[in-house]
């Protein structure tokens, strides 16, 4: 959604503080200037009035006083934003958004709304839902964590939770249709939560003094242009790369083209538009010994293996300081990290999202990450239907608004440096993309391990029968989970 700042503003200061009854003592506009504030405004005021319509839409109840009790993954880096709970207001644009959104939904359920945080979310959950004990009404953990222990029956099919309504606009629908099997779904994304928009994964650091001192023009220009490749990519680090003290061996005295680990070849696949499962005959198979997936492995080995332009995290951590000096063109990232990081560069550096296939591509795929958080139901909750209310309540308050408020947020807060900024955070939150493999890590890991250990190896050479050698290992686990979720209540 492009929108000005003003109209950002507007939108977000609306729901905290409302938009109007002010006035101001700016000039009208002349005669024939098109009154671009007024537009602004009205288009704010559509903004907040198409979320509106949903926040009327909720059903009246009385709770009376009732504690809503969350329990939420304690995410320690600081790079992760969990927007569940807000203690009191502190100017703080983002903390006092969540605070009045609870606000507003307390007063109008007659309902206090608590959180508490543990490091095992998954894990509390085993022991109080097994013994019955209807402790918490709303849980969030890292998706790979409760994929991996649904098939134990901890948790409510959020298709059966009265109240709840995954086709809103404020759940994740990409999300929800990959993770359902059998009419079953355990966890899904909600815009309550900004966490999985700071932990997505296709992205990089371009450093823009050395592209221009390359000769190349603004990076994020050909992102947003749609001609960000991985063919153009490869030719810029191929140019990046220089052995400055010549010593004819490339290391951390000279100049690389990208900085790069084993963690980044799977969101390179994701935005190359492949995915490393697909669905035949509602059965899910191993994807990555298709041609298309060893079409973007055969683009992707010159960029990540060439030791000649790519530093591997994996074996010289060294390549953290090159590029911190000044010495890397590109680096992946994600969201919240790049934004930490900036504090502490005095680069002139940018994000951009991971490349396209080719032009022909639609459109870019940034990698959700498995460790974002996703909100679930405890089986042992006693009244589901309260439940379904307040989460649907929750959401409705944050539908559009929150991701104003974390765009806002991320750029002023976090100290965006270009003009540009406010685009791309857009284009990559637009662009967020899952995979199931990837996010079902803890029970098909061995099998994306394999993949990455052996593309990183040679390339794409062997993906086909690495395929094949796989693909009843997976089959194996991928019906088990079919079968442990046939066995849970609808």
């Amino acid at each position: 959604m492009k929108k000005t700042l003003a109209i950002i503003l507007c939108a977000v200061m609306a729901v905290l503080a409302g938009c109007g009854g002010q006035t101001s003592d700016a000039p009208a506009p002349s005669d024939g200037a098109p009154d671009t504030a007024q537009a602004d405004v009205t288009e704010a005021e559509e903004t907040e009035s198409e979320q509106q319509k949903y926040i009327d839409a909720l059903p009246e109840a009385d709770y009376e006083g009732y504690n809503f009790r969350m329990l939420v993954h304690e995410d320690a880096t600081a790079w992760g934003t969990v927007s569940y709970y807000a203690e009191e207001e502190n100017g703080e644009l983002l903390n006092d958004f969540i605070f009045r959104r609870n606000l507003a939904v307390s007063e109008k359920y007659n309902i206090n709304i608590t959180a508490e945080q543990t490091g095992d979310v998954a894990g509390k959950a085993k022991k109080f839902v097994t013994a019955g004990d209807d402790a918490y009404d709303m849980l969030s953990e890292y998706v790979k964590s409760i994929l991996q222990s649904a098939v134990n029956g901890y948790y409510y099919n959020l298709y059966s939770v009265p109240g709840i309504n995954l086709g809103n606009p404020w759940w994740d629908a990409g999300c929800r249709d990959l993770l359902t099997i059998n009419d079953r779904l355990y966890v899904a994304f909600s815009d309550m939560n900004v966490h999985p928009l700071d932990l997505l994964s296709g992205n990089l650091m371009v450093n823009n003094q050395l592209a221009e001192n390359l000769g190349y023009g603004p990076t994020t220009q050909k992102a947003l242009d749609g001609a960000w490749t991985f063919d153009v990519m490869q030719e810029m680090i191929n140019a990046a790369s220089a052995d400055i003290d010549g010593s004819g061996t490339m290391d951390q005295n000279d100049q690389f083209g990208f900085i790069a680990g084993v963690g980044d070849i799977s969101p390179m696949i994701v935005s190359s538009g492949r995915q490393y499962l697909i669905s035949e005959d509602g059965v899910l198979k191993l994807n990555y010994g298709s041609e298309s997936v060893i079409a973007a492995a055969e683009k992707m080995d010159p960029i990540i293996n060439n030791k000649a332009t790519t530093v591997y995290l994996n074996e010289q951590s060294w390549g953290y300081e090159v590029f911190k000096a000044g010495r890397a063109l590109f680096r992946c990232s994600m969201i919240g990290s790049f934004f930490n990081e900036m504090r502490g560069l005095e680069l002139d550096i940018s994000l951009i999202p991971d490349p396209k296939f080719d032009e022909a591509q639609e459109s870019y795929h940034s990698m959700m990450s498995n460790c974002s958080m996703g909100v679930t139901v405890p089986a042992s909750v006693s009244d589901p239907e309260r439940v379904g209310n307040i989460i649907e309540a929750l959401g409705a308050h944050s539908y559009i608004t929150m991701d104003e408020v974390y765009y806002e947020t991320t750029l002023q807060v976090k100290l965006a440096r270009n003009e540009d900024s406010r685009k791309i955070l857009e284009l990559l939150v637009e662009s967020r993309t899952p995979d199931l493999c990837v996010f079902n890590e803890n029970a098909y890991g061995t099998v994306l391990t394999s993949f990455l250990d052996t593309f990183h190896r040679s390339g794409a050479a062997n993906l086909a029968s690495l395929a094949e050698k796989n693909a009843e290992k997976f089959a194996k686990v991928y019906d088990k989970i079919v079968t442990a979720y046939d066995g849970l209540p609808l």
